[in-house]
């Protein structure tokens, strides 16, 4: 697998790479008008979605 084809399909993203489709790695949107954040998570470079950063930060209740 390419590491373009991860970005697209996975919202990893690795070095300088911008994803060309940003997806949140816990809730999987891809909406183009949420804000995204890179985040490391289980060792790889990750896309989180403003909405899910506070499940991260706090846990899912």
């Amino acid at each position: 697998m390419s590491k373009e084809s991860d970005v697209k399909s996975g919202g990893s993203c690795k070095g300088d790479e911008v994803p060309l489709m940003p997806k949140c790695f816990v809730c999987g949107a891809g909406d183009k008008n949420r804000v995204y954040l890179h985040c490391i998570h289980e060792g790889e470079e990750k896309l989180v979605c403003a909405r899910c950063l506070p499940i991260l930060i706090h846990g899912a209740h």
